[in-house]
């Protein structure tokens, strides 16, 4: 009696994982990282009260440019960025101090939308994500 518990609570226990594996992940294309980005949300609990926008360049290079309306002041950081070979994770690296500064699990992309994920620190916006914007 205890062998057939135990076999059938290992059994649902693989059928969940098998179906948790298979769940569809969203579709990330990367080709589409080229171009100007801004941190929006659609919490309404959340209140942006600063611009955080995200340029990324074909060469590899990028720019995050952050506005503080509060505080009227605004600051541009370069990096370049690096993409792993199966197009999810995104680093940023700062050549001037000669070290990774941030790093990202991109969960979907396409035209309109950049979603990740902080992975080198809690984020705590998860709420937040990008919109690709024209000049």
């Amino acid at each position: 009696m205890k062998i057939r518990n135990t076999t059938a609570f290992l059994l649902s226990f693989f059928a969940v994982l098998l179906v948790v594996a298979c769940e569809q992940e969203e579709k990330v294309d990367i080709s589409q990282l080229t171009g100007k980005w801004r941190v929006t949300t659609d919490d309404p609990r959340l209140m942006i009260d600063s611009c955080i926008e995200y340029t990324f360049n074909s060469d590899m290079t990028c720019s995050l440019y952050t506005a503080d309306v509060l505080s009227d002041s605004d600051t541009t950081y370069y990096y370049t960025h690096v993409i792993n070979r199966y197009n999810h994770i995104l680093s940023f690296y700062d050549e001037e101090h000669d070290q990774y500064v941030k790093q990202y699990d991109i969960r979907k992309l396409n035209s309109k939308e950049l979603r990740w994920k902080r992975i080198d620190t809690e984020d705590g916006f998860p709420a937040m994500y990008l919109i690709k914007i024209t000049d």
